[in-house]
């Protein structure tokens, strides 16, 4: 998988909260995981991730990890 963030934003018409250059990178791959700690045990700088709870430290554990972005289901 080599796309940009933005290609994904745009073909999917995602709804973006916060955004900066990071819409720019390639992404390497996607990471979907259920618990935060699986996404930080797991999940590689640079893949999109997916963690499906909606908790406020999805965005400190996107931050620590480098992570392109998050898809927050609800």
């Amino acid at each position: 998988m080599m796309c940009q963030l933005s290609d994904i934003i745009k073909e999917l018409r995602l709804k973006v909260f916060y955004f900066d250059e990071s819409q720019d990178r390639r992404l390497t791959g996607v990471y979907c995981g259920d618990l935060l700690s699986d996404v930080l045990a797991n999940a590689e700088t640079a893949t999109f991730g997916s963690p499906w709870q909606m908790h406020p430290n999805i965005t400190g554990v996107a931050s620590l990890k480098e992570l392109s972005g998050i898809f927050a289901c609800q």
